[in-house]
């Protein structure tokens, strides 16, 4: 009896809501006035559709006037059989199915919702025809942006035809992943999005213009100025971290994606290669732009940084290692002053207290050694810079060289000097005083070297090691400017390199590996070291002994990579020299003799791989 009740009542309920729908509906149709019946009224000509309902209510109607059309019981059934259709074996065929499926979908993009749908599109973006994959692709560009809940279903598959092996289908993925990125900005996938596409810059001439263009059009071109508003601002903040987020996605894999793009864009890859051809000055917007994006870096750098001051103050004092924010901000700073160094000639005054933060953890060592490398290629640029601010970068960079114990800050604070010193202050008797403290505890380690007290500080022994190979890669230790003072005088560089080359065949491999990498850091600047016939005969040795002894132990191959990057290192630098000396070349071309001009550094590197090369 209880469920007899229930039913009933369940049966009243569902006949009151019919009942309702109904007068709902009936309603609305009223309202629908018909062609020219206000306008008789009014006595207006023309003809037009007058409604008094809302765009969900007329909605409701063509849905409901739809419904008593034939076609629209059929209507998955015909989805269904298109779909099938897919499977043919005709390429023409499947790819006139696609182009029916588009005009379906062009007319109700929600069709793309549906599973079935997707399955036939997904089938087809693997088809092995081009001409299908570029049509499902196509079909999915078309309309994906309708509604942003589509782009996450078709998003993992579509970013995967970005490798697809027709240019077509990459073109067409490019132009619908850029279109995504304008116009959901704040969609969290355009990071990676981006770097998917940074990474087909050394793609066929046709995908490099296209991705050019589209990171120009997406980052480089500016905002104005002036009366500048609140959503060109948050725009500019917008692109601004979408490029640092990028750069962050990218650390693992490198940032030469990167770096390429912007040299690109800066010096065109037809004019890179001939040094003959005056270096043109980049368009005014891009560097507009560029500039923008520092200066909006610089502005995050230092907001993060109040806030992080505001947070230590509530913490009780505590001071605490900068955010990972500030370290991706610098990181991309640096990559932009690498290309561009003048774009940080106003903010060297915010860099260099960087220089001075407590380091505790990987990402403050990363700071450290991004703002020096940045400092490096900036402050030479400067002109008349204060004397306060250049001695407080030598002490910051002097203490850093003294009290690290990273390599990646102690290098980065050695090329600082080094790109200050020669170039700015001069202030050569510092470099010779940091020379003479780590050169003097060095001697003292090879007439001590067997003493039990010395042979336990491995690591301190390393590190000066590694620091007199650095001084005297940066500084010429070779004029009088910097061996003044030193009582090996003008013999300090081969007297070093006698030093020094005791202690590759020590009983230690950590020691061993430390001189080796010394020694080569010497012969960046004097390559005629690696001509000495003992560190010839010792670098060939170390390259053929596995094949002569027929043994290959994990000390060997570390050797063996260190010799190779020793002898990599010096062709880079070298091949560096050279280029810089080819932009001055239409300034020297008057007065220099061709066949003389860095003949011997040029000829030099090339006896060097001839006599490696064999071994």
């Amino acid at each position: 009896e209880e469920d007899e009740e229930s039913s009933k009542s369940n049966n009243q309920k569902l006949a009151e809501v019919y009942r309702l729908t109904e007068e709902r509906k009936s309603f609305l149709v009223s309202k629908i006035c018909l062609f020219g019946a206000d306008t008789a009224k009014s006595g207006k000509q023309g003809h037009y559709l007058s409604c008094h309902i809302d765009e969900m209510s007329a909605g409701l109607i063509v849905k409901y006037l739809s419904s008593k059309r034939p076609f629209f019981n059929s209507f998955d059934v015909y989805l269904k059989a298109i779909i099938g259709v897919l499977n043919e074996q005709s390429i023409q065929v499947r790819s006139k199915a696609l182009k029916c499926l588009a005009s379906i979908v062009q007319e109700d993009p929600s069709v793309l919702s549906r599973a079935d749908m997707k399955e036939g599109v997904e089938y087809s973006f693997t088809d092995q025809a081009t001409m299908v994959r570029e049509a499902a692709v196509d079909l999915v560009g078309k309309f994906i942006l309708h509604r942003a809940e589509l782009i996450d279903k078709y998003y993992g598959m579509l970013s995967n035809r970005i490798l697809d092996t027709g240019v077509s289908v990459r073109k067409r993925v490019i132009k619908i992943l850029k279109d995504i990125c304008i116009e959901f900005p704040d969609y969290p996938k355009i990071p990676e999005i981006c770097v998917k596409m940074i990474r087909r810059i050394n793609d066929e001439e046709g995908i490099r213009k296209l991705v050019m263009e589209v990171f120009q059009n997406m980052w480089f071109v500016p905002v104005s100025d002036r009366r500048r508003s609140d959503h060109e601002q948050h725009l500019l903040v917008t692109k601004a971290q979408n490029i640092t987020d990028v750069v962050v996605s990218c650390k693992h894999i490198g940032h030469e994606w990167f770096e390429q793009l912007l040299q690109t864009l800066f010096k065109p890859k037809e004019d890179k290669d001939d040094a003959t051809k005056i270096v043109k000055e980049p368009p005014r917007t891009l560097v507009l732009a560029c500039q923008q994006i520092v200066d909006c870096l610089m502005e995050s750098v230092l907001k993060s940084e109040e806030k992080a001051q505001m947070d230590s103050v509530g913490a009780g004092g505590e001071t605490t290692s900068p955010s990972n924010r500030i370290g991706a901000c610098l990181t991309t700073t640096y990559l932009f002053a690498r290309i561009r160094p003048q774009l940080l000639i106003n903010h060297v005054q915010t860099l260099q207290p960087y220089l001075n933060i407590k380091i505790n953890t990987q990402g403050d060592n990363a700071i450290v050694s991004n703002v020096a490398k940045s400092l490096e290629l900036v402050v030479p640029l400067i002109e008349h810079p204060s004397e306060i601010f250049l001695s407080q970068l030598e002490e910051a960079s002097v203490k850093l060289i003294l009290n690290s114990n990273k390599k990646e800050v102690v290098g980065a604070c050695l090329s600082c000097l080094g790109s200050i010193v020669n170039n700015v202050t001069k202030n050569y008797s510092l470099m010779r005083e940091c020379f003479k403290k780590y050169y003097h505890h060095i001697v003292k380690f090879k007439e001590n070297s067997n003493l039990p007290h010395y042979r336990k500080e491995t690591g301190f022994w390393c590190r000066a090691l590694y620091n007199i190979g650095m001084l005297l890669r940066y500084f010429d230790f070779s004029t009088e400017d910097l061996y003044a003072g030193l009582e090996t005088g003008s013999e300090t560089v081969r007297t070093a390199f006698d030093t020094i080359f005791y202690f590759v065949d020590y009983d230690s491999p950590v020691i061993q590996l430390a001189a080796l990498q010394c020694l080569g850091n010497m012969a960046i600047r004097h390559f005629d070291l690696m001509l000495i016939d003992t560190m010839k005969d010792k670098y060939i040795d170390i390259l053929t002994k596995p094949f002569r002894l027929n043994t290959f132990e994990e000390h060997d191959s570390q050797m063996i990579l260190q010799v190779l990057t020793n002898i990599e290192t010096y062709l880079l630098e070298e091949d560096k020299r050279m280029i810089e000396r080819d932009k001055n070349w239409k300034e020297l071309a008057e007065r220099e003799n061709l066949k003389e001009m860095g003949d011997v550094s040029s000829g030099m590197a090339s006896t060097i791989i001839q006599i490696f090369l064999k071994a």
